[in-house]
């Protein structure tokens, strides 16, 4: 008879997928799943991959998400707590990387989404490989360059444009010269005409006559 011992060994932790067709590896042991590649490290300092920009970086306090580098606006954070989250982005993330205790994983999707979810339980369990550790920062990365924000100038709305009637062309204007007022006129009597007048001879004075 054939004693069989079951096996102390629980072999690798699985991570429930998120996408089909990824691949999940884990640090120091190989495992395939449909939905990931996953990397983990102890080095919390763990970066994008060389050929990925970081895109945004959240530190998370208490559950709560807050913008710490890259670009703001990008990627945006719901339903956030300190074990998981919702992201939605305006540009294709192509890997993430959570960190939790003395651990950060590196987490590729191919391809890269747009949509998708983040948890805590991709992290190495702390405290005897118990609980899994809260989420302190979680960075995400882009492929090629850094997403550019494009500025909009604001469009200014005309007034409507008012049609004006035509206009008539007026004929020069003569200018006259100033009018002189001139004096009253003083009517005079009708001129009455003389007759012409006689000149007389002179008379001669004679000399008094002497009587005899």
């Amino acid at each position: 008879m054939t004693t069989t011992t079951p096996s102390t060994n629980p072999g690798p932790r699985r991570i429930r997928p998120w996408y089909a067709g990824l691949a999940l590896i884990v640090l120091g042991t190989a495992s395939i799943i449909v939905g990931s590649v996953q990397t983990t490290s102890s080095n919390p300092n763990i970066a994008c991959p060389s050929d990925q920009k970081l895109v945004a970086k959240f530190e998370v306090e208490n559950g709560r998400f807050k913008f710490d580098s890259g670009t703001a606006g990008v990627v945006t954070i719901t339903n956030g707590s300190a074990t998981d989250a919702d992201v939605t982005s305006t540009v294709p993330i192509s890997s993430f990387i959570v960190k939790g205790g003395p651990n950060a994983v590196l987490v590729e999707m191919k391809p890269a989404q747009t949509t998708f979810h983040i948890s805590n339980k991709v992290l190495p369990k702390v405290g005897g490989d118990k609980n899994f550790p809260d989420l302190s920062n979680v960075q995400f990365c882009g492929a090629g360059s850094s997403p550019t924000t494009t500025i909009v100038a604001p469009v200014t709305t005309l007034a409507p444009v008012t049609t004006l009637a035509p206009v008539t062309t007026l004929a020069p204007v003569t200018t006259l010269a100033p009018v002189t007022t001139l004096a009253p006129v003083t009517t005079l009597a009708p001129v009455t005409t003389l007759a012409p007048v006689t000149t007389l001879a002179p008379v001669t004075t004679l000399a008094p006559v002497t009587t005899l």
